[in-house]
């Protein structure tokens, strides 16, 4: 927000705050003077009278502001802000008597009603103060993306590569089979076999370009 629209806001809000004041103050005085000539003739008690009904109107405008700072609708504070105001604009307007002429009755009806629209203005202000997002807010943090490659166990770490052995020029024998299919026989992963062929415990029957390390299907490792 730029400072005009700064200024704006806070002379609006000023605006509304004083008239908010002023209308509440003459219908709660109205109020006062409607108890006092109708049967609560103690003062403390006909100053007090009014809030039975006004204070309906804050509670309620409050609670609306709160539920709509939650995005929701509450229709409990609704009602209080609905009950407060039309019985105070009743009551205000009821209280100059009958066969009055009908500015009377504006007059009466008026403060009432600014309290309400004002007030309302002023939670209004406040709802988008508090809404509004500021331009230093951080970002969210990126999400980092989930690994779906499965993890090695770790009691068989990857071993360093083999050195290539030398291909034999002669066929390989058919019988021979490759260090998965030995695995397989043995009961063993591929990398306990190749671990086997490292430590020397366990020697190829020959070499194939393709086929890779061969073993006889009888091979076992040496103790």
């Amino acid at each position: 927000m730029n400072r005009a629209n700064a200024a704006l806001a806070a002379c609006a809000g000023g605006a509304a705050t004083i008239l908010t004041g002023a209308a509440f103050w003459i219908s709660y005085s109205h109020l006062h003077s409607i108890a006092s000539t109708n049967g609560i003739g103690d003062t403390a008690r006909s100053w007090a009278w009014p809030a039975t009904i006004d204070l309906f109107i804050v509670v309620g405008e409050v609670l609306t502001l709160l539920a709509a700072i939650r995005r929701a609708v509450d229709w409990w504070a609704i009602s209080l802000t609905i009950v407060g105001s039309v019985g105070s604009i009743a009551i205000n307007v009821s209280g100059v008597g009958t066969g009055q002429p009908t500015m009377t009755y504006v007059v009466a009806a008026v403060p009432p009603v600014a309290a309400l629209l004002a007030f309302g203005v002023i939670m209004r202000q406040l709802h988008s103060a508090l809404t509004r997002r500021t331009p230093n807010t951080p970002a969210a943090p990126p999400v980092p993306p989930v690994n779906t490659t499965p993890e090695q166990p770790e009691h068989a770490p990857t071993p360093p590569a083999v050195p290539p052995v030398a291909t034999r020029a002669t066929p390989v024998p058919a019988q021979l089979i490759t260090g998965k299919e030995l695995a397989l026989i043995l009961g063993k992963s591929p990398v306990t076999i190749r671990r086997y062929v490292m430590d020397g415990k366990l020697t190829p029957a020959a070499t194939d370009p393709v086929r890779g390390s061969l073993f006889h299907p009888d091979q076992r490792p040496a103790a």
